[in-house]
């Protein structure tokens, strides 16, 4: 991002004709296409949506309720299916969404990002959360749970971001009870700490270069720099009623140099609409 500014541009209708439900925001990740691909806990689907028209573009059911995606090489897409304990993976490189495989996994998956050919999973259970590398069949090829202090890092790692900069890469787990961006090593050494003091903590999180982080949380929408530390707000929303969001989840075209971003509030639970910024 090379500036810091947000113009708004639209509000984009993501309801699909099968929906029975409000949609939910669970995760949203852009496509190769620069098209939004969103995850809808509430309505057990994958869409995809054409950033151009501000229209649907297809969409798929899902066996269960998704939480976190991710990209993979050849046009593929990846979402935890947390309650089934599996991932799905699936091609979105044409007008049709085509799942093409699953991977069953012993935990509940609720984040997700993928890197040097397996994904990093964020595990939760009610005897402690953790983030792991797991290989294309779902078994655990390392985790990490606490610091070097033996500091519990995680109680809900959900969302996962991998980064590459000076041909390293560095991953960023936001959680949002915790509330805190924790930065780790392909090694899954504990790099930096971010402590949040809202509450909820962050709730999304995208990178969007340069050392920037742009992190989305209960009041609006921040960019972090991860080299000072230091935060800006670019985005404060509340509710016609005045109160705070209780769930926002962001994602960020540097090809288009877009902002998309949802905000979930307590007043109706959901919100049908992302919002597109612009910026300048």
């Amino acid at each position: 991002m090379k500036e810091t500014e947000l113009t708004w541009k639209m509000d984009v209708d993501f309801k699909a004709p099968t929906d029975t439900r409000a949609c939910i925001v669970a995760d949203m990740v852009v496509l190769p296409s620069s098209n939004l691909l969103v995850a809808d806990f509430n309505n057990n689907s994958v869409k995809v949506i054409d950033v151009h028209t501000g229209h649907l573009f297809s969409y798929a059911q899902l066996p269960g309720d998704p939480r976190s995606l991710c990209l993979l090489p050849d046009d593929r897409a990846a979402v935890s299916l947390p309650f089934m304990r599996n991932i799905y993976i699936f091609d979105v490189s044409t007008a049709h969404i085509n799942f093409l495989d699953s991977v069953d996994v012993e935990r509940y998956c609720i984040g997700l990002a993928y890197m040097n050919d397996a994904f990093l999973a964020g595990f939760y259970e009610p005897q402690g959360a953790i983030l792991a590398l797991i290989n294309i069949k779902g078994n655990v090829l390392k985790s990490v749970s606490s610091n070097n202090a033996g500091k519990t890092l995680f109680n809900c790692p959900f969302c996962i971001r991998v980064t590459t900069e000076n041909n390293a890469s560095s991953i960023y787990v936001s959680d949002f009870i915790t509330r805190t961006i924790t930065r780790l090593s392909e090694e899954l050494k504990v790099l930096q700490w971010f402590q949040y003091s809202t509450q909820p903590g962050p709730g999304g999180l995208v990178p969007a270069g340069a050392g920037q982080l742009l992190a989305s949380d209960c009041t609006g929408l921040w960019v972090l720099d991860t080299n000072t530390g230091e935060r800006k707000k670019l985005l404060d929303v509340k509710h016609k009623d005045g109160n705070y969001c209780v769930a926002a989840r962001v994602a960020f075209c540097p090809r288009l140099e877009r902002v998309y971003i949802n905000f979930r509030y307590l007043a109706d639970r959901e919100s049908d609409f992302i919002n597109v910024y612009e910026i300048s």
